[in-house]
Formats: structure tokens, sequence, C-alpha cells
């Protein structure tokens, strides 16, 4: 078997079931690169452009931000104790991040952590208090480790999960922020997942009198510790007309908010996949901005067809019924209309 260090990716499980999925990813590559117009597939093969997650083309989607809210308050607790109800809150977590992971490929956001589990927390009468923080701290942690070390995704690698944070500002949405950094510090240093995203919004989590000043400074603690949680600013040109609440990011590179076929928002919304330009060939094939900029106008038409062919793909494949399921969507039937 090869070596992990030396593989694509180093989170990745070397084993068995490893090798088979590489060896049918290498196959569905190729079959989609056929299927694509030879001078779109030509463009990745000579590297002038990397579609992401090839091997999905036309069966699944990429990243997505479920509506966590409504899948936590529908879930049935029972006559559950408070201590039980705080561990069900977070075994419901995993069962959505387990059932999610194996359909689609990139990562899952999670928009408002804090205030949804905390409003969960409120809405099962649990009593905010130095017992209940404990049990509320633990289970965060046992979260958090299971996160990072369950390789049931594929039988080869961990869960790619956001968890964006930072605005709520009642009592719970602000103990689980502080007790996600201070779990998160509290690990070892190879516990690297979840991603974490902190909110940075004026009057809120910036500025003099803001109430949740004291978490950006515990926020910034953390990432000076553990290079986590990122930022996500909220009074930037792009984003200050978004409502915070309605805003997070799905991964790494995943910012979905517009929407000219129904609501705005992250949540219930995912993308479908990436195309990546590879910007220094072009400006190394053209030293003056004039014939730089036409040839990268070219590039991203081809990337955008490449894109529509993929959607389109998608949306006549048997699929798409598996994507409107039971509250991780909301307002489905429009959210694929855009890229039409």
């Amino acid at each position: 078997m090869k070596d992990t260090k030396n593989s694509e990716n180093a989170a990745v499980r070397d084993n068995f079931v490893s090798e088979i999925y590489d060896l049918g990813v290498s196959v569905r590559k190729e079959s989609v690169l056929s299927e694509l117009p030879a001078r779109l597939a030509d463009m990745h093969r000579s590297g002038a452009v990397h579609i992401h997650d090839l091997e999905s083309g036309g069966k699944v989607y990429n990243c997505c931000t479920p509506a966590w809210g409504k899948l936590l308050s529908a879930h049935n607790y029972g006559s559950l104790s408070p201590v039980g109800a705080v561990f069900e809150i977070f075994a419901v977590c995993k069962q959505v991040i387990t059932e999610l992971a194996v359909f689609q490929t990139g990562g899952i956001g999670f928009a408002n952590f804090d205030i949804d589990v905390g409003a969960e927390l409120e809405r099962l009468h649990v009593a905010p208090g130095a017992s209940a923080e404990t049990v509320v701290g633990d289970a965060i942690r046992d979260f958090l480790v299971w996160v990072n070390s369950t390789r049931t995704r594929y039988n080869r690698e961990p869960y790619y999960l956001s968890l964006n944070v930072g605005i709520g500002t009642g009592v719970w949405a602000r103990t689980i922020t502080r007790l996600l950094m201070e779990k998160s510090m509290s690990l070892p240093m190879n516990y690297i997942r979840p991603n974490i995203i902190f909110k940075i919004k004026e009057g809120v989590s910036w500025g003099e009198g803001a109430p949740n000043a004291d978490l950006l400074e515990l926020a910034l603690k953390c990432t000076a510790d553990r290079m986590r949680p990122t930022y996500l600013l909220l009074d930037s040109k792009c984003n200050a007309g978004c409502d915070p609440t309605k805003l997070g990011i799905m991964g790494c590179r995943t910012r979905v908010y517009q929407n000219i076929n129904g609501k705005v928002g992250t949540i219930g919304r995912g993308n479908i996949s990436c195309v990546s330009i590879n910007l220094p060939r072009i400006a190394l094939m053209h030293p003056d901005a004039t014939s730089f900029f036409l040839h990268l106008e070219k590039t991203m038409y081809a990337c955008a067809e490449i894109l529509k062919i993929r959607i389109s793909n998608f949306l006549a494949s048997d699929k798409l019924k598996d994507v409107i399921r039971n509250g991780y969507w909301e307002d489905a039937g429009t959210q694929w209309d855009i890229v039409r």
C-alpha cells in the first residue's frame, strides 16, 4: 500500500476499501471527461483548469449547509433528562453528518452552531448553570473528537464539517461559543477538525461595548494556538447587506447567499462544485494585460459551460430526488435553478 504521508490527502486512511475506492475513482474520472466536449476535457487534462471532484460529475453535489435548526427541533427527544437531551442533540448532528457525507463530495456547514444548539437547549429546558455547562462542555468535546477521528466516510477519511459561531448573544449561544474554543484548545495538536469560523460583526462581536467582544478575543487566542477559527467578515463590502444569521461558510471556499430564484441565504442550500483556473499559466502566456484578460474571459466562459453541463446531468439523474430529504433543504425546488 502507498505511504499515507505521500498521498494526495494526508487525512485519508490507507486500507483495502481505500485502494478499491481509488481504483474506481480513476475509472470514473476518465468516464466523466470522455462525456465532456473534447475542448473542455483537454483544458482539464492539460492543466489549464482543474475540475474539482471530477469523479462526482453528474451524480451528486459538492457542499451544503443543512437547515440545522429545523432538523434539531423536529427530532423526538422523548422523556430524556436534561443530561440525556444534551447528548441527544449532538447524536442528531452526528446522524445528519453521517448520512450526508456518503451522499455528497464536499463539506457540510453549520451556519449558526451557537444559535441553533443554544435554542435547542432552551427549548428542551436545559437551564444554564455550572452543572449544565459541564455536561454541554463534555458533549462538545466528544463531538470534536468524533468529527476529527471518525473515518466512516468511504471507510477512509474524516468528515469535513464547518462550525460557524460568533453572533449568538443568548446565554447558551455565548456559552457554546466559549466552550467550543476552550475544548478545541484542550485537545492534542493533531486534532485539526472540524473547521471553525468566527463571524465578526460590528456591534455584536466587534467594537466598543460589543456583547461578544470577549468571545472574539478568545477566538483570536484559539487561532494563535491552533490555526483556527478562521474569520467571516460580515461588514466587508460583499457581506455588509447580508443577514448575519443567514450567512455561513460550508468549508474552505463556499460562500452562498444570493438567489435569483428563491430565498436568499446559506441555510438549506449547496453548490454543485468548483473549477479552478490556472492563472499563472495565462500570465506567462500573455505578458500584456489586454491579451491576458481576453484569455481569462474565454477560460471563465469555458468553466461556466463545464458547470452547466454538470448541473444539467445531475438534474436529469435519479439522484436528484435524494437531495430533497427530510428537511436538509429549504425551498429545495428552486435551489438548483440558478445554474441551469
